[in-house]
């Protein structure tokens, strides 16, 4: 059974370094990745080894904690579009008022 913890901050836009509204001057991925917090309330980044680098693939998530209070999100060690789907069911269940803590074990 997954704790809600009610003694994480509330949303804390007015702490946010950029404006969701200001997406003028960015380039196209920067520009999708403000549009995705604004629509969704975060963006889930994938990242993969350089051909002939080893490494695990990892996904994070950018904008949960300015969207809902909660820490961002990092999944790694599994293809990466599998890291990007864990990390997006994380934020879905941090939207609907889920609340993960470090010190607990996630079945």
């Amino acid at each position: 059974m997954l704790q809600i913890d009610p003694v994480l901050p509330a949303p804390v836009q007015d702490k946010m370094t950029r404006s969701l509204d200001t997406s003028d001057q960015l380039s196209a991925p920067d520009a999708k990745v403000l549009e995705d917090i604004k629509r969704v309330g975060w963006h889930t980044l994938g990242v993969s080894p350089s051909p002939g680098e080893d490494g695990p693939h990892w996904a994070f998530s950018v904008g949960l904690y300015h969207t809902f209070g909660h820490p961002e999100v990092i999944v790694l060690g599994l293809p990466v579009r599998t890291c990007q789907e864990l990390a997006n069911v994380i934020g879905n269940h941090v939207k609907d008022g889920t609340r993960y803590r470090a010190d607990n074990d996630y079945p």
